[in-house]
């Protein structure tokens, strides 16, 4: 019997590696850094309240401020994400293998995959809606501080308005997600479909397909190559279908606020 000590990955490689790769910041004083970090936080909580007057959808307790994080903040949030969906499954992967020190050179080596993978990302994102946490049915709302201060002045845009119509987004995300009770318990049922689905045999592939699953399938196109069973086909149609949803109507959401609140 392989000891349940053994994860599929190692989780505490991943950080460490995205916490070494994740590209450094854009240069700002202490107190631009401050300034931002205050003003995304609160246009987190302005931006509910828009987004409630757009939906009419009305999530329990009083609009609440956003996680503001920097890139390797925003990788470590991801592991711990990974963490929560993948370890349910592992004791199925390592039934089906009863080498040890396989498993456990395995999980070094998708530990320093999703480190890097993660690091990579870090720079892109703008912000993100945690599904993925600990206790069942909470999530966090997290916006990339760097991130958006760094695209703000490459697009030479205010930065007020710009902060707010990354917030409206995310925000919508969690509305969403708070104010209808069964959406976390769905989407966490169809990942673990989605993984169920794929092969439990390599632990790089069990990861990867997650990744594709929250990374990819929102933008649609060759997610398709990706396929290999008729049952994965099956969950990814699902999962394709309920995210595009998601960010139509985020959209949607964002331009019934309109100029009136982002005049730029």
């Amino acid at each position: 019997v392989v000891p349940m000590t053994v994860s599929p990955v190692d989780w505490d490689l991943a950080v460490r590696t995205a916490r070494r790769l994740a590209p450094a910041g854009p240069h700002v004083s202490r107190a631009e850094a401050v300034s931002a970090v205050d003003e995304l936080r609160m246009l987190a909580v302005r931006a509910e309240e828009h987004v409630r007057a757009v939906t009419g959808l009305v999530p329990p307790g009083e609009p609440q401020e956003a996680t503001v994080v920097d890139r390797p903040g925003w990788a470590a949030a991801n592991v711990d994400g990974f963490k929560v969906v993948i370890e349910p499954l592992a004791e199925k992967l390592l039934l089906k293998n009863s080498n040890a020190l396989a498993i456990g050179a395995a999980s070094r080596l998708t530990g320093l995959q999703m480190g890097t993978l993660l690091a990579w990302l870090s720079s892109k994102v703008l912000g993100q809606y945690e599904v993925f946490l600990p206790e069942e049915g909470t999530g966090r709302l997290v916006l990339v501080a760097p991130n958006i201060v760094e695209t703000e002045r490459r697009l030479g845009v205010d930065p007020t308005d710009f902060r707010m119509w990354v917030a409206l987004h995310e925000v919508t995300h969690r509305t969403q997600f708070t104010a209808v009770p069964w959406m976390h318990a769905h989407v966490r049922s169809e990942i673990g479909a989605l993984l169920d689905a794929s092969s439990l045999d390599d632990p790089a592939e069990l990861v990867g397909r997650l990744k594709n699953a929250v990374t990819q399938l929102p933008r649609g196109g060759s997610i398709v190559e990706l396929l290999q069973t008729p049952e994965q086909k099956v969950v990814l149609d699902r999962v394709t279908a309920f995210m595009s949803l998601l960010e139509g109507h985020a959209e949607h959401v964002m331009d019934g606020v309109g100029p009136s609140v982002v005049p730029t």
